[in-house]
C-alpha cells in the first residue's frame, strides 16, 4: 500500500513525497516538470544521468521538502 503526498504545486512542478508502508521503500520524493526551461538524457551502458534546468522557484520546493520532513 502506498500513498503521494503532495507538498508543492506551481504551473510548471509539482513535488510528492512517496509515502508506503512497505519496509523496503524508503519514501522517495517524486518530482513531475511540465515545460522545463531545459532538459538533457543520457543513457549510456553503465551510466544514466538527467539535467534539467529549473529557475528560482526550486527553491521553495526544496524549502517545503525539508519542512515536512522536519529538517527546518
Amino acid at each position: 500500500m502506498s500513498n503521494r503526498d503532495k507538498f508543492y504545486s506551481s504551473d510548471k512542478v509539482e513535488a510528492f513525497q512517496v509515502l508506503s508502508f512497505n519496509d523496503e521503500n524508503t519514501n522517495p520524493v517524486e518530482i513531475k516538470i511540465q515545460y522545463p526551461d531545459e532538459y538533457e538524457v543520457n543513457k549510456g551502458m553503465n551510466f544514466h544521468s538527467v539535467r534539467i534546468t529549473l529557475d528560482k522557484e526550486f527553491t521553495q520546493l526544496a524549502i517545503n521538502w525539508l519542512k515536512i520532513n522536519g529538517l527546518r
